[in-house]
């Protein structure tokens, strides 16, 4: 009687968990894991800092399952990048946003004093669907106007491929 109601409750766990995944929890876990593994070249991206605008669209929508094309607009993901002054402190924000629920996001953000060559850089953060990646880094600011460039390398992942783009912005504080 044991090992029927065991095997009635494995049956039924099963059974669940397919029925609440709807089969993507393996597709998503690789977009998931495609992402976190991405590994961003700072010296690249520093090198080309002149070449980024404050916002990008990037990506482009795969079709799905059955073919099924679930955004007519073309592009995966919104990214950005703001540089602002609170009080003695300057913090760099970028900001990666899905379009789609099926694409995971993430932002890591980078500033630099371009006066006094001091960079800081903010940790990777992930989002499901169309929800935000906030990736954030702050550093002092002397009492003077010096620059400061943020960086952000934006990625967005659906269907198993990883688009990749970068957004920058400078102020002076």
């Amino acid at each position: 009687m044991k090992s029927k109601a065991l095997t009635i409750g494995l049956a039924s766990v099963f059974s669940l968990s397919i029925f609440t995944n709807g089969g993507q929890a393996s597709a998503q876990s690789m977009d998931e894991q495609l992402t976190e593994n991405h590994t961003v070249n700072w010296e690249e991206i520093w090198s080309n800092v002149g070449d980024y605008s404050e916002e990008v669209e990037f990506g482009n929508v795969s079709p799905h399952e059955g073919g099924i094309e679930l955004l007519s607009m073309g592009s995966l993901a919104t990214g950005s990048t703001a540089v602002s002054l609170s009080g003695s402190t300057v913090k760099s924000t970028g900001k990666s946003k899905g379009r789609i629920l099926t694409t995971v996001t993430s932002a890591t953000t980078s500033l630099r004093d371009i006066a006094k060559g001091y960079t800081s850089q903010g940790g990777k953060r992930m989002a499901v669907g169309t929800f935000t990646a906030n990736s954030t880094t702050t550093l002092g600011n002397s009492k003077g106007k010096s620059p400061f460039t943020g960086v952000t390398v934006h990625t967005a992942t659906d269907n198993g491929k990883l688009y990749s783009s970068q957004t920058g912005n400078t102020k002076s504080y």
